[in-house]
């Protein structure tokens, strides 16, 4: 080949690389398009360098959202590759890592990990123990098995990249902390996240200083923690923080700014101010509308936010037709069957049951079972809580039979997951419970109601002193729905007896001295926990009494 030649597809390849290392993403792919074109036609078709130039187009594309193309191309670069090297090449596995990677953004999840687990076999047979590019593949292992809510796995992996990378000395270190902080977080380590999100952001900020993106980027994690934890006050000067330093970095009207925006939209929006909220949310639609367009998927989760707050202040219709926008422009893009559409589909149920139409709502929780699902494990547990759902538009309905059908479904599915004292197991036999009620079952219902109670109580006693206050909050309230349904059941078929007022009574004492160790101690000051509604007239006394001496007692 021409010298010349071949110099003119690198230095166009040379300018995509530095234009999507300044975040010009759509003018890298015109550069790196025009040297796949220089370098098939002096080249050929199946030339081996066009393997380096079809990778940036992966790589390019999958920034942009658009990963049937990046597919698409990273397919072409493997079969090269392969035919070229053979199959156990070390470029192979740099292909097979790209392809995985767009693999676990379409939630193709038993893809990705075979594929991530290929390229991992090649880097183990060709490399040395501690070369960084295993630390890729173990990091690409832990990114999976953290969407695929493995988060031991995801642990294990993570720390090994971390490893791996301190001892390179390699700056992907921030990569692996932010990693870890997130699994951390799920497994409700909050100080463990906390840590390593902060570790995250320190070593950017002395590798980029404090006004880097990258050091924002690493900040955007912990912000993100703050968040979830209702910290809102934390999570909102964070994320300003951020939000001005992508401004600067990459202009106002970038992604990144976008998504920085939806995260201070949910802000507002958890503390009840929606005007500020909606404002931010706007914003972001319209960059995304600019910069993707109408058709694109961020555009689409961006709707999606906007109708969240709706919701929240009962305006159904206007959430309903933001759901609807947002899942045509998922179908168009995905396909009808895509994992990705179920959420849309359950939250468009859970809106027409808000609006009075069961029926509606029942379509979309039967149409997101029967989309096939590509995960990493059975999708048993996914599956159940559908069927809940399904229970509860029958329930709405009066259709008791067909809702307790239901129910019992979900539940024998959850049992089958392995964890039976799982808070999704307690909800779905209170609603059981209440099944039995009206069906005029007692024993089943008060049965259902006990175990319901017990797994309750486990829960608190196992995570209120972990999780984050609004979250103990929670357990303590369904902990007193549950018992405040087993009352019911007791008064509905009458049986006032002394047993049952002392069993009640003592449950109400013993669950009010795990909630004062757990939270009222924490707070320094008592939150009314056990309140029954005036209708049940049976715990009235007890609940009374228990609070006549306070949290100490």
């Amino acid at each position: 080949t021409p010298a010349g030649v071949t110099q003119t597809w690198k230095q166009h390849l040379a300018r995509a690389d530095s234009l999507f290392t300044a975040n010009s993403t759509d003018s890298a792919l015109a550069e790196a398009g025009v040297a796949l074109r220089e370098a098939e036609k002096n080249l050929g078709t199946d030339n081996l360098a066009l393997v380096a130039i079809l990778e940036r187009i992966g790589k390019y594309q999958e920034r942009s959202g658009k990963l049937a193309e990046a597919e698409a191309a990273l397919n072409r670069a493997l079969a090269i590759s392969e035919r070229e090297l053979g199959v156990d090449h070390l470029e192979v596995a740099s292909v097979l890592q790209g392809m995985a990677e767009v693999y676990l953004l379409q939630e193709r999840y038993i893809e990705a990990e075979s594929y991530f687990n290929r390229g991992l076999e090649i880097r183990e047979r060709n490399l040395p123990p501690k070369h960084p590019n295993l630390a890729k593949s173990h990091y690409g292992l832990a990114n999976l098995y953290f969407h695929t809510g493995d988060f031991r796995k995801a642990a294990n992996y993570g720390q090994q990249a971390l490893e791996i990378w301190q001892l390179a000395a390699d700056s992907s270190i921030v990569r692996a902390y932010t990693l870890l902080g997130s699994i951390s977080g799920n497994m409700g380590l909050f100080d463990e996240a906390e840590f390593n999100y902060g570790k995250a952001a320190e070593i950017s900020q002395d590798l980029y200083g404090p006004n880097h993106p990258m050091t924002a980027n690493a900040l955007t994690g912990l912000a993100n923690l703050y968040l979830s934890q209702g910290k809102l006050a934390d999570a909102e000067n964070l994320y300003q923080q951020i939000l001005e330093v992508f401004k600067k970095s990459y202009g106002p009207d970038h992604t990144l700014v976008a998504s920085i925006m939806i995260n201070l939209g949910l802000v507002y929006q958890g503390k009840g101010m929606y005007s500020q909220s909606e404002q931010y949310y706007s914003q972001a639609l319209a960059i995304m509308e600019k910069k993707r367009g109408r058709s694109h998927i961020g555009f689409a989760r961006a709707l999606e936010k906007m109708a969240s707050s709706y919701v929240d202040q009962g305006r159904y219709a206007e959430a309903d037709s933001l759901l609807r926008q947002s899942l045509a422009i998922q179908e168009r893009a995905l396909g009808s069957e895509n994992p990705f559409l179920t959420n849309t589909l359950d939250y468009l149920a859970d809106v027409r049951l808000k609006k009075g139409e069961p029926e509606k709502a029942a379509e979309f929780v039967l149409r997101a079972m029967d989309i096939k699902q590509f995960v990493h494990s059975p999708d048993d547990f996914d599956k159940a809580v559908r069927l809940v759902k399904f229970g509860e538009i029958r329930a709405s309905q009066g259709l008791f039979q067909e809702a307790e059908s239901s129910y019992t479904r979900a539940l024998d599915l959850l049992e089958s997951v392995g964890d039976n004292d799982h808070p999704q197991i307690a909800g779905c036999l209170e609603l059981l419970s209440k099944c039995y009620r009206q069906n005029n079952q007692a024993a089943k219902c008060l049965e259902s109601g006990r175990r319901a109670i017990s797994i309750r109580q486990k829960n608190l006693f196992d995570f209120v002193e972990v999780v984050p206050e609004k979250d103990a909050l929670i357990y303590s309230q369904h902990l007193r729905n549950s018992i405040n349904n087993y009352i019911s059941c007791n008064i509905d078929f009458g049986l006032e007896q002394g047993g049952t007022r002392k069993e009640v009574s003592d449950l109400l004492l013993s669950t009010k001295g795990q909630v004062s160790d757990a939270i009222f101690e924490r707070k320094k000051h008592l939150k009314r926990f056990l309140q029954t509604a005036e209708s049940l007239r049976l715990a009235k006394y007890e609940v009374s009494q228990l609070y006549v001496a306070g949290p100490s007692e």
